[in-house]
């Protein structure tokens, strides 16, 4: 086994003699590995926003239907297709205390159709209990729906865009059609309380219209049926803890449900992340590619620049497998400082868009990010992955080079030269 540490003591001394050479190297290896960490906190962020936003503002943590619902749906049908839960009191028995839910809510989503004059539009209606919501939101974060108050019965709140495309203010009576449980429509006139917006949310949020649980009960023709439970666990508390203690729970009282957790609910809004984390991937793919082949360019150029050295060094009797780690220590400290230099200023850039925010220049950038600006967060999972991949393209990028160079017949680069 050759000399480790002496070895790579003399690849750094190496190093600092022929630093000139590597200076294009190391700009490359500190600008991919400072996108790369940049991608992946990137990553890291949307992710988070979506989930804590849409916590905060649509779906909770958790919800509750009747065990004869097997798939989420943005609306409930009146006429049965989806049923619905008969009786709400039993579950709030059992939810009323239980450790680490922070509290629950009960709602009704259906759809419904909105008129003023020559216009109509379909919209969702959302009937909750408006006090104990805005309660919740407050509590469980602040990103709760800019607008959003309490209102009597009667009074409706209309979303920024529904109220655009029907030109209601603010103040102004609306005629609010829905099918009820019998398969007949039935309608009322609501006061327009005030409008609301779900930033970063707006292309779904524009379509909703929030009202109070009764009066969309009244409508529907039913009594005290829900449509569904929405849980908010407290921010300690650890969802799969949370969703298996229920279950247990709902099992043991021999009352069935269906539970439905934030990863089932938003599935469209994770289909926005997926498409993120492939587009990103690919992106970051070809960057190390590139900056791969750069790294080999450059060590081949490198080595055979140094053909003479090398062909003196092993007519001196230096083993191949000392001269490889010679030759490959110099290289991979060389670059991992540089890939470190990179994360580095990855993680300075990372914080400063933390404090500051990456604005969502257009609708689709802010569904994406959950909310109007984007605040990057970093974890050491990013730095991990970050060095790794880094390190990883690094070794196999340098590899070929060396290995090739430590297979030449010393007497004919020395004739050559």
């Amino acid at each position: 086994m050759p000399p480790l540490f002496p070895l790579l003591r003399l690849s750094l001394s190496q190093l600092a003699y022929y630093k000139s050479r590597y200076l294009i190297m190391g700009l490359l290896l500190v600008s991919g590995s400072l996108i790369l960490f940049l991608s992946l906190s990137y990553l890291v962020s949307v992710q988070a926003s979506i989930r804590e936003g849409l916590v905060s503002r649509l779906t909770g943590h958790l919800q509750l239907y009747n065990p004869a619902v097997k798939e989420v749906s943005f609306y409930q049908d009146p006429t049965g297709q989806i049923p619905w839960i008969q009786d709400p009191e039993a579950l709030e028995r059992i939810l009323t205390g239980m450790p680490g839910l922070a509290g629950f809510t009960k709602r009704i989503l259906v759809g419904g159709l909105l008129q003023k004059g020559d216009r109509s539009m379909g919209a969702l209606l959302a009937g909750m209990e408006m006090n104990k919501e805005i309660a919740l939101r407050g509590k469980i974060s602040p990103l709760s729906l800019s607008g959003m108050i309490p209102i009597r019965e009667g009074e409706v709140l209309l979303g920024k865009g529904v109220a655009k495309v029907l030109r209601v203010a603010p103040g102004e009576k609306i005629p609010l059609l829905v099918p009820n449980e019998s398969g007949f429509i039935s309608g009322r006139r609501f006061l327009v309380r005030g409008l609301f917006s779900t930033p970063g949310l707006d292309p779904v949020a524009e379509l909703f219209v929030y009202l109070n649980l009764s009066d969309l009960q009244h409508l529907l023709g039913l009594e005290k049926e829900v449509g569904h439970f929405v849980l908010f666990a407290e921010k300690e508390t650890r969802i799969n803890s949370l969703t298996a203690s229920l279950t247990h729970r709902f099992k043991a009282l021999h009352l069935p449900v269906s539970l439905f957790t934030w990863d089932e609910i938003g599935k469209p809004f994770l289909g926005i992340l997926s498409l993120s984390q492939i587009f990103f991937g690919l992106t970051n793919l070809l960057i190390l590619i590139i900056i791969a082949l750069t790294v080999v360019n450059s060590t081949l150029m490198n080595l055979f620049e140094r053909m003479p050295e090398l062909g003196t060094l092993l007519t001196l009797g230096t083993k191949r497998t000392q001269l490889f780690i010679f030759l490959g220590g110099e290289i991979i400290l060389f670059g991992s400082a540089a890939a470190v230099a990179g994360l580095f200023l990855g993680w300075m850039l990372s914080t400063l868009l933390g404090q500051w925010g990456l604005p969502a220049l257009n609708p689709a950038m802010a569904m994406a990010f959950g909310q109007e600006r984007l605040y990057f967060k970093t974890n050491g999972w990013v730095w991990l992955l970050s060095f790794g991949v880094s390190f990883l393209f690094l070794v196999l990028s340098v590899g070929i080079p060396i290995s090739r160079a430590c297979r030449l017949n010393p007497a004919e680069v020395l004739k050559e030269r």
